[in-house]
């Protein structure tokens, strides 16, 4: 998994549906890591690891099942993640999640001329209407770092903006 608020939140609930282990792989140090301190804390009383500075290169699968997964550890001394020659390892699994950050494609956008904040996210205003008039936008694509619960609540928030517009229109 990656090191975000979600891979955090899929480690502990795999730990609570019965998985023994379960461990986040991240291809940075911590002070990298995107998920909340929070979150991180609490992943961990649950009991998942952390393996930080390595990233996922392979996994073999036997008949159709997963067995172990290739890692490699990483430098991240510079802002670029550096393989580390000679550092392989393997982890056993039987089971893996891509908890991976998505990001919106930032050529559609630009092309339907969609206007974006400073952070890079599609502005929207108090009814998650885009500067497009009746084009709405909600979750992540309009907030930095939310959660599910986060993107949800935005979500419903954009649906009652498309109501509100379509019964005035």
């Amino acid at each position: 998994m990656v090191g975000g608020n979600v891979a955090t939140d899929s480690a502990r609930a795999a730990i609570r549906m019965g998985a023994r282990t379960a461990t986040i792989v991240y291809r940075r140090d911590n002070s990298k890591m995107p998920a909340r301190q929070l979150e991180l804390d609490e992943a961990i009383s649950d009991g998942v690891k952390i393996i930080y500075n390595t990233k996922v290169e392979s996994a073999d699968i036997e008949n159709g099942n997963i067995k172990k997964v290739r890692c490699i550890k990483t430098d991240t001394s510079t802002e670029k993640v550096v393989d580390l020659p000679n550092t392989e390892f393997y982890i056993n699994a039987d089971s893996i999640i891509f908890a991976i950050g998505l990001k919106p494609d930032k050529d559609l956008i630009k092309n339907e001329e969609i206007e974006l904040d400073e952070k890079g996210l599609i502005k929207i205003d108090e009814n998650s209407m885009t500067n497009i008039e009746g084009v709405f936008a909600g979750g992540d694509v309009c907030q930095s770092k939310a959660t599910v619960c986060k993107a949800i609540e935005s979500g419903k928030k954009a649906a009652e903006g498309i109501d509100k517009y379509l019964t005035t229109f």
